[in-house]
């Protein structure tokens, strides 16, 4: 009887402990799993993130007005679509970015385009004193996530007689205007101005490459 009691406590023990490691593993891994796709869309999110040097737009302006060649990278797998800035297509003057999340968090707005900032989307002619770019945000429904889209805008900025704008250019007239490629070129062309409404424009063109 003794021996038989034994065994059954060792089975009591053995199959209490598998509850608790079932019960375990159940919470545990799903949250790890959550915390690795947040962590995945937080730093997409901060590829476009007007607040970080680094970003894309900032990093755009800045070959605008320097010059030279930037490499710029995003860790997940994605599509981008380039709409140059003579394209006849109301996104014109436009880089987007979309990429499948199973998650969202609070940041990203379901169904209607938002400005990274939470406010209305909408490309309006600017101060000099202001970003001469507006990045948009939202996300649609899909099966098991949403369908994440970045996109940049770039506007006109003015003063008093004269305006500034960076146009969004493809490397050559062949070249993609959709890539699924991590890594993306962005290349300064130099600076034009011309004059519309007895006001001085400046251009800058930055061209995109997508290969």
């Amino acid at each position: 009887m003794k021996s038989q009691a034994e065994v059954i406590s060792l089975v009591l023990v053995f199959l209490i402990a598998m509850g608790l490691l079932y019960f375990t593993f159940g919470w545990f891994y799903p949250w790890v799993e959550r915390r690795r796709d947040e962590i995945k869309l937080e730093r997409v999110l901060s590829n476009f993130d007007p607040s970080n040097p680094n970003s894309l737009p900032r990093k755009i302006e800045e070959v605008a007005n320097t010059g030279g060649v930037v490499k710029f990278r995003v860790g997940e797998r994605g599509v981008w679509n380039l709409y140059p800035h003579n394209a006849h297509d109301p996104l014109n003057n436009s880089l987007e970015f979309s990429f499948f999340s199973r998650i969202i968090t609070h940041k990203i707005p379901r169904g209607e385009w938002k400005s990274f900032e939470g406010k209305e989307c909408k490309t309006t002619v600017g101060s000099i004193s202001e970003k001469p770019f507006l990045v948009c945000l939202k996300a649609d429904e899909q099966a098991n996530g949403y369908l994440v889209k970045l996109r940049v805008v770039f506007r006109e900025l003015c003063s008093v007689g004269n305006c500034v704008k960076i146009l969004l250019s493809r490397e050559t007239p062949l070249s993609p205007l959709s890539s699924t490629s991590k890594t993306i070129t962005i290349r300064g062309s130099g600076t034009t101005s011309s004059v519309e409404r007895g006001i001085v424009i400046i251009l800058k063109e930055v061209k995109i490459s997508l290969v």
